[in-house]
């Protein structure tokens, strides 16, 4: 009880950060979240860029990260509390759904079920190419870190807001992880993976002439993002590789979904 105490309390400490320092140089609060999480990084410093934030507010924060004292958590401690601040963070900005973070529930099942299904292996590679704040490939890394496996792993997304906040998350968690920015269904420069795992984006994919590259793209008009992303993941796995993927329910009542089912019956 005492050590939950501890993480909720060093959770409304980082609140407090990130409320000061959106407050002085109004980002949003996931971006100020980012910014707070790469100053912990840098030895509990904040930074100053074109005077801001002024030096009062620089020694606030400077001391409010101290109090923080991260380094006396878990690893998954310091997830899960990155985790909390996002989601409080999302809430004030109206952040969209499919920038969310992954609940915990669905990421420790994925975890379970990449843990279970790899159970011979000791190294595996795992890859999200629509990794959003990384929060997914976080829970699933650390909980196959814990059974003993050696874990290389890549994050691929195109938002830069999401992208810093994940390559912070992971330094704090102290994870090594291939992070680049970059659009997830454009040519990559990844060597074939053990697991691909996501939570996907849904709605369509704006580039028509990238999608018609894909088996699964619309006969007409916007492809599914969802339906490429899908394509997107088989293509890098290795022969007896396993795909993982967060789906809408629907994914198969769509006119658009038979592309898909006819690709993945033939993979």
């Amino acid at each position: 009880m005492e050590q939950e105490n501890k993480e909720i309390r060093s959770f409304e400490k980082l609140w407090e950060a990130v409320q000061v320092l959106q407050k002085e140089i109004e980002y949003s609060y996931v971006e100020a979240l980012g910014e707070t999480l790469q100053n912990i990084a840098s030895g509990n410093q904040a930074q100053q860029v074109e005077g801001q934030p002024d030096a009062a507010t620089i020694e606030a924060l400077n001391t409010a990260y101290q109090e923080l004292a991260l380094e006396s958590f878990t690893k998954e401690q310091i997830r899960r509390m990155i985790q909390y601040t996002f989601l409080k963070a999302a809430k004030e900005d109206g952040l969209q759904t499919n920038h969310q973070m992954t609940p915990d529930s669905i990421g420790l099942l994925v975890a379970f079920m990449v843990e279970r299904l790899t159970e011979n292996k000791d190294t595996l590679s795992l890859a999200d190419f629509a990794c959003g704040s990384g929060n997914l490939l976080s829970t699933v890394q650390l909980f196959l870190q814990e059974s003993g496996k050696t874990i290389q792993t890549t994050a691929i997304d195109n938002d830069e807001v999401l992208v810093h906040l994940a390559l912070q998350s992971f330094a704090l968690e102290s994870l090594e992880v291939r992070v680049m920015l970059q659009d997830g269904l454009s040519d990559l420069l990844v060597d074939p993976i053990d697991i691909a795992l996501s939570d996907l984006p849904v709605g369509y994919y704006p580039v028509d002439e990238r999608a018609k590259e894909f088996k699964t793209h619309a006969k007409e008009g916007h492809s599914y993002a969802h339906h490429l992303f899908i394509e997107q993941h088989l293509n890098y796995l290795k022969p007896g590789g396993f795909g993982l993927m967060i789906v809408p329910t629907n994914l198969f009542e769509t006119e658009e979904s038979v592309s898909l089912l006819e690709h993945l019956q033939k993979e």
